[in-house]
């Protein structure tokens, strides 16, 4: 790679075999415009992944720099970083083994979902300004930047929106939805509510801040007894029952569920997996 201007901060999103993220602190590399290689160790856990994202971020010493000069009395400016970066395909180095990563940048976006115009399918130019409160996110498009996604709103809350596109933020991630139908309950909330498809929304949170789309919930039904019962036969490595409230409601819909805390994603399989749950 290439950094022309500003020192900025790197990193790589990596995706797991498992579903879980991690992210490879690549540094600040050289800044003078001539050609470098950022490198970062990968951990086991990070072994056989896939690589879903590049972040450029403000230098973590000038973000340090600039807080500290704005505790002062006298009024302040926002502070940029502007320059340009190039970006070759990434390789992964083994013991006695180099291997290229079969990267199209051609297919990659920024946040917003769009194209970088520079972009070859093995080479990337892209130009920065940053903030120290802002972030440049790179990755390969998704089915999900085509539009806002489709849910199922609270009627209260279809009639606030009407046919507009409203941002909903789960996290530090944001989708963009849109109402396609309306609902007038739905298990474990209360007041409005949305109902998305799990996998689209999975899609588009961790396209917009990788791990923010994992699930961290189980819901299952059944009694105390039968639940224990279960949580030891799927041997879960880590797991604690908790009653939730029975529905009461005079319509068709009687329910009891439990939740349970599951550290890895594929040992809650046989269940529904929520990707954000509370009750």
């Amino acid at each position: 790679m290439t950094i022309r201007g500003d020192s900025i901060h790197l990193s790589a999103n990596i995706r797991r075999p498992n579903g879980r993220f991690i992210v490879l602190d690549l540094g600040e590399p050289n800044n003078t415009g001539k050609p470098v290689v950022a490198r970062a160790p990968i951990p086991p856990a990070g072994r056989g992944g896939l690589l879903v994202g590049i972040l450029v971020e403000f230098s973590r010493a000038e973000a340090f720099t600039a807080a500290h000069r704005e505790t002062g009395k006298a009024p302040t400016f926002a502070v940029f970083r502007a320059g340009v970066l190039k970006l070759q395909r990434p390789e992964v180095s083994g013991v006695g083994r180099t291997r290229t990563l079969p990267v199209d940048y051609r297919d990659w976006v920024g946040a917003p979902g769009t194209r970088p115009p520079a972009a070859t399918a093995g080479s990337l130019a892209l130009r920065y300004l940053l903030t120290q409160d802002q972030v440049f996110r790179l990755r390969p498009a998704q089915t999900t930047d085509n539009g806002p996604l489709p849910v199922i709103a609270s009627e209260s809350l279809a009639h606030a929106i009407g046919n507009a596109t409203l941002p909903l933020f789960v996290g530090p991630a944001s989708v963009n939805v849109r109402v396609v139908g309306t609902a007038r309950r739905f298990p474990t909330t209360s007041g409005d509510f949305v109902v998305f498809d799990r996998s689209r929304l999975e899609t588009a949170l961790n396209a917009s801040v990788p791990g923010s789309g994992v699930a961290d919930e189980a819901w299952v039904s059944g009694g105390p007894v039968s639940l224990r019962g279960s949580l030891r036969a799927r041997r879960l490595p880590s797991a604690s029952p908790h009653a939730a409230p029975s529905s009461t409601g005079s319509g068709p819909i009687r329910w009891r569920a439990a939740r349970c805390s599951c550290s890895e994603p594929r040992h809650c399989s046989p269940w529904r997996c929520l990707s954000s749950a509370s009750p």
